[in-house]
């Protein structure tokens, strides 16, 4: 008899339905197989780090990462921890996927192309799918998801500038950073819904995700609504699998993770309704690790860097290098207790096309070591010198070269300072799989607030609702109990003990007193209990959402088109008042006393509405802790503006603020933003920022200084410690912008061949924005997909086309629109691989042009100074009804397959380009079935007569076009279906 079947929607959506859970799991693992063989497997292989066995050296710095982060042991434990039930159904899946990469997976055309490229043959049909491997998939997903990266980054801003100059990179500046976490004495963490240190500025590139949820009192249908789309990396294939799951206990549709069964982050179960955004929480600790190598007795060695002597060369433990049977170098780690030994790992990593490479990884008490080892100099006091002053002054963004030098010679020994990090995943071993199961079958929203309290990593907001009317918002997750202070920088290892995890707060109802609506949008939350991170973008989208929901859109799921499409940029006040300031000759005849010197922040004539309602981006915000007697920063530029750059200044003040895709003055906006982007990168104040950080290859995407300069950028030019001329720096962008913009680039050229004065003339050491495709940057140093809050991993490449990627070039008398430059940009690991030819997979044109920017509600984040392509986006749009399943919508940015010659590889590109969904179809009859796929009773599980029972049930299905029969389950049935929670009777 045949447990399972499988159905296909006309988008080639996946719907199936068997016998029973474990049934249906294994055909969940079986048709991803079929349908995302290459995906999956390449995402195994990040996860135990084996990335370089397929790829070759293309993939070294991400398994470098993957070993030292302990990723593939770390999902070991948390399977090894699963209950037995949960771990059942993991397997189950599991088992599916190796039957699918037996069967189809492992014909996938990439593999193919690799074998003829490097003139070999992988068969992955050999290796097959360990059990425990979709939790290693689901950590991939997630291992550079959080913020610990940019903890990194700050530590760099610190050294190389000032401790100071860090709260100016920091979402909207950190303000005073109190043990409290009250600064001001008000009762509140920093910032009210969104206002306040902390927060993004406006009209500036950050990332995050939107939902909201509905009160059955503010819908058409009196039930409520749950809509939403998560803004990730623009991965190909997409990083959602739209899905289908039923069986007698439960018919769930949503999006999947590919690799990890169930539906974790939005689905819908009939009854019961979820989806999540990112809390932008600090969920993981990171130390700043001081360690000495010790030598057999266990006494301190004098150690250079593991070489033979004073001036010898140089061996870094934990570097990377060729396999040898050299016994790792024994560390000890300065803990809070005085010295602790490290364990060490030594690992081989196979790369494809080279040589084996040979890698030491330590573990501390506190986490695994993730960074570069880099030595120091004991201070010339010697040893006698305190240990934890010499940890807390010790710098791990020192240059390699320079930091070698400092290593070699005669005198003290020798110590490293190194990154560990703590992470609830690891120390729980639990990866939070366990609320998959329990999301399935849940039938009210507290079922899904309670299945979520299983939930791991990372903090997310909440929303569910549920066919009975309640609405539930809750934060879920894990995250260490860390003040405000301790979220700034990474910890002192010698001082700081290890914290416990903090409790979330209590989810709250959403009710038509308090609105009937709840949206979140990674703002900053205005509940302090709910305040767990440190930067956050700005409030403009989470605001922008309940403008267009008051204004009668998303009122059911066919209305909800025009807030998934809504492209207007909330005017950035400081950008504009900077834009308002320009121009001497503009200042005079606008009455502007003495110079015209104009504070960055101040308004113009009209803007108190927009000044009292901004995200926390003037000077007042930047420079909080300044007394009133201060004054402001003034910046001034005596050189008059050019003719053309004038008329492109008027016209970005007269503009609307809508980055429509054909719009030229969201185009014109776009390039002074990018022009004044790159000069201040590489304003010589900043100059220290571009120096190597010594963490690790696989950090280099989160050290785009053009990328943080963008997300920081009002804060920058008002700050007056970095003194930089915002006035002569935004001048010569503007001369930058209209030199490209026609009509204004030939009034432009007339000015600069008369002679005549002009701002760029005026700075003629700083360099002009590149040209080039409206690329606004073209600075060889940086990422070109690098930059705001969670930057991609650097083996996501962009995805190649079978056509140049630049767009023609308008005509002499057409302008530029912005859909011109700012285009999708999808992320293909295989474009990472040198000298790969990737035209034999016939993969269709995917550079679509895009409308939205990255603090719109549609999203579509670029890199201003460095690309105009957008490669962070939404991933995904969703929005159920639980009045009737059938009428939600959902779409993806390419397709339901993974295959290149699929029919359905890329059939929803345009829609989703659009910002288009399609129905959800949840009537059997409408569906058609897959003949090619069957799943017999020998593939899983045992014949029960519980079994023999659920599957007569599949016979029944159709009787129900929306929901499955799900009768109350006996006794034995419902401990065999999940381990009890503490919220259920034993």
């Amino acid at each position: 008899m045949t447990r399972a079947e499988l159905f296909r929607d006309a988008q080639g959506v996946p719907h199936l339905r068997a016998a029973d859970a474990l049934a249906l799991a294994h055909a969940q693992g079986r048709v991803t197989a079929h349908d995302r063989g290459w995906q999956i497997e390449v995402d195994r292989l990040r996860a135990e780090g084996r990335l370089a066995s397929l790829i070759g050296e293309a993939g070294l710095a991400w398994d470098v990462f993957a070993h030292r982060a302990r990723l593939d042991d770390t999902a070991r434990r948390a399977h090894a921890a699963l209950d037995p039930a949960t771990r059942e159904w993991v397997d189950a899946y599991s088992a599916g996927v190796r039957d699918g990469m037996d069967e189809r997976g492992a014909a996938a055309p990439e593999f193919a192309l690799l074998d003829a490229h490097f003139g070999e043959r992988r068969d992955a049909a050999l290796d097959p799918w360990p059990d425990h491997a979709p939790l290693g998939v689901l950590h991939v997903a997630h291992a550079l998801f959080g913020t610990f990266p940019l903890l990194l980054w700050r530590q760099h801003v610190a050294h190389a500038l000032s401790d100071a100059t860090v709260d100016l990179f920091v979402g909207g500046g950190a303000g005073s950073f109190s043990d409290s976490g009250d600064p001001d004495g008000s009762g509140r963490s920093v910032g009210s819904d969104g206002d306040g240190p902390g927060d993004g500025d406006p009209n500036l590139p950050t990332a995050g995700s939107n939902a909201w949820a509905l009160h059955g009192s503010r819908t058409a249908s009196g039930l409520p609504l749950l809509a939403g789309d998560p803004h990730r990396l623009l991965e190909l294939p997409g990083v959602y699998q739209q899905v289908r799951l039923a069986c007698p206990e439960f018919d769930v549709v949503g999006l999947a993770f590919p690799g990890v069964p169930g539906v974790p982050h939005f689905g819908h179960s009939g009854d019961a309704a979820w989806g999540i955004t990112n809390a932008m929480a600090h969920g993981a600790d990171l130390f700043r690790e001081l360690l000495r190598a010790v030598d057999a007795r266990g006494a301190s060695a004098r150690h250079g860097g593991g070489g033979g002597g004073g001036g010898g060369e140089s061996t870094i433990p934990g570097s990377v290098g060729s396999a040898d049977a050299a016994a790792p170098v024994e560390l000890e780690a300065l803990g809070p207790d005085g010295w602790e030994p490290v364990t060490a790992s030594r690992v081989t990593i196979e790369v494809r096309g080279a040589d084996p490479i040979e890698l030491v990884t330590y573990e501390t008490a506190r986490g695994p070591i993730v960074t570069e080892l880099v030595p120091v100099r004991v201070a010339a006091a010697g040893p006698a010198a305190d240990a934890s002053t010499r940890a807390a002054d010790a710098s791990a963004t020192a240059d390699r070269d320079a930091a070698d030098d400092a290593n070699t010679g005669t005198g003290t020994p020798a110590e490293f300072i190194a990154y560990s990090l703590r992470t609830p995943a690891r120390v729980d071993a639990d990866l939070g799989v366990s609320a998959i199961p329990r999301l399935l079958r849940a039938r009210t929203a507290d079922d899904v607030v309670a299945a979520f309290s299983d939930w791991v990593d990372p903090v997310n907001r909440l929303l569910a609702a549920d066919r009975h009317g309640a609405v539930r918002s809750a934060v879920v997750g894990r995250a260490p109990d860390r003040p405000r202070a301790q979220r700034r920088l990474p910890l002192d290892a010698s001082r700081e003990a290890v914290a416990p995890n903090r409790a979330m707060p209590v989810p709250v109802a959403v009710e038509p007193a308090t609105g009937g609506i709840a949206v979140d949008a990674n703002e900053r939350p205005a509940d302090p209990a709910r305040d767990l991170g440190l930067g956050y973008p700005s409030a403009n989208r989470a605001r922008r959402i309940r403008e267009l929901v008051d204004a009668g859109h998303s009122a059911s799921p066919d209305t909800a088109g025009p807030v998934w499409a809504d492209v207007r940029l909330s005017p950035a006040e400081t950008l504009r008042s900077l834009l308002e300031s320009l121009g001497a000759e503009d200042r005079a005849a606008a009455g502007v006393a003495g110079s015209g010197a104009t504070p960055l922040g101040a308004g113009g004539a009209g803007d108190s509405a927009r000044e009292s309602d901004r995200a926390g981006a003037s000077v007042s915000d930047a420079a909080e802790s300044t007394s009133d007697a201060d004054a402001p920063p003034v910046f001034d530029s005596a050189t008059p503006l050019s003719a053309a750059a004038r008329a492109l200044r008027a016209e970005l003040l007269g503009w609307s603020g809508d980055m429509d895709a054909d719009s030229p003055a969201a185009a014109a906006f776009a390039g002074w933003r990018s022009a004044l982007v790159a000069r201040v990168a590489d304003a010589p104040a900043l100059a220290a920022l571009h120096r190597p950080h010594g963490f690790g290859a696989i950090y280099d995407p989160w050290f785009s200084v053009r990328g943080h300069v963008a997300g920081a950028l009002p804060r920058l030019l008002a700050d007056p410690g970095l003194g930089l001329d915002a006035f002569g720096l935004a001048s010569a962008a503007l001369e930058d912008a209209a030199l490209k913009d026609a009509p204004h680039a030939d009034a432009a050229r007339a000015d600069v061949a008369s002679g005549a004065p002009t701002a760029h003339a005026a700075h003629p050491t700083a360099p002009p924005a590149a040209g080039g495709d409206g690329d606004g940057g073209g600075d060889d140093d940086e990422s070109s997909t690098a930059g705001g809050v969670n930057a991609p991993a650097p083996t996501r490449a962009p995805a190649p086309t079978p056509t140049p990627a630049p767009a023609p070039a308008p005509a002499p008398d057409k302008r530029a629109v912005w859909g011109d430059t700012h285009r999708a940009h999808p992320l293909h690991v295989l474009a990472d691989v040198p000298g790969l030819d990737l035209a034999p997979l016939g993969l269709p044109t995917l550079d679509v042009p895009l409308a939205g920017d990255g603090d719109t509600v549609r999203c579509t984040a670029a890199a201003p100074g460095v690309s105009d392509r957008s490669w962070r986006t939404s991933v995904a749009r969703w929005a159920w009804d639980l009045a009737d399943r059938g009428r939600s919508r959902w779409g993806v940015p390419f397709g339901a397959a993974g295959d290149p010659a699929s029919p359905h590889f890329a059939d929803q590109l345009d829609d989703w380009a659009s910002a288009r969904t399609v129905p959800v179809v949840t009537d059997w009859a409408r569906l058609a079935p897959d003949s090619t796929f069957s799943d017999p009773d020998s593939t899983v599980g045992a014949d029960t007569e519980a079994a023999e029972r659920a599957a007569q049930a599949v016979m029944r299905l159709d009787s129900a076009p929306d929901r499955l029969p799900c009768p109350t389950p006996c006794a034995s049935d419902l401990a065999a279906a999940h381990t009890p929670t503490p919220e259920e009777p034993r």
